[in-house]
């Protein structure tokens, strides 16, 4: 009898390590000790963008929000945004991302899978810096936050795509999760995994 359940155990922790997907995202936590916005954009001073110029500035770590750990708050004058580094995408394939988030009240805010190519005269490599891309892929965004922590999925690419999306979708060779707002914003826990 021993035996079977150790077997039984055995499988069940077997097949439960095997749903588990690989998470493609680096510090979807922000628990990094030596730096909690690694894997993360939050500095966009690179683009010349007047409007993000001082960007790093209106993106914190919380260290506690009533139950959560180490929470990435952005909270702006006008707009703010922050992005996952780049993913490599593999075309056909779809993928989803879950999230906790919380916004403050009223406040827009979009979170969407965004699309890069290289820009050209960039020798393609494996360490991608936004600056050598362009975006050329938008997916659908999510908004409509509520105050209160919750756990919203999204999936890229949706499932029924225009043919000029599908034409954009065949240039992207990364992808990265976009958060953007314009009054506040809290997420934690992002998570991005290729879909079986």
């Amino acid at each position: 009898m021993k035996k079977w359940l150790g077997l039984a155990i055995v499988l069940f922790a077997t097949s439960a390590l095997a749903a588990t997907p690989e998470n493609l995202l680096e510090n979807g936590s922000f628990d990094d000790p030596k730096d909690p916005f690694k894997g993360w954009m939050v500095d966009y001073a690179w683009t010349g963008s007047s409007v993000y110029m001082g960007n790093k500035n209106t993106v914190s770590l919380v260290p506690r929000d009533g139950m959560k750990k180490t929470v990435l708050k952005i909270t702006p004058k006008k707009e703010s945004k922050v992005e996952s580094k780049l993913i490599p995408y593999e075309y056909g394939a779809r993928y989803r991302c879950t999230m906790d988030i919380k916004a403050s009240k009223g406040a827009p805010t979009r979170v969407y899978f965004a699309g890069y190519r290289w820009l050209p005269g960039i020798r393609p490599h494996d360490e991608p810096y936004p600056g050598e891309t362009r975006m050329v892929y938008k997916s659908k965004a999510e908004t409509g936050f509520p105050t209160s922590w919750k756990k919203v999925t999204l999936d890229f690419p949706m499932q029924k795509l225009s043919s000029a999306a599908k034409k954009h979708l065949r240039q992207v060779r990364f992808f990265s999760v976009y958060v953007w707002t314009a009054q506040g914003v809290s997420i934690d826990n992002v998570k991005v995994y290729k879909l079986p």
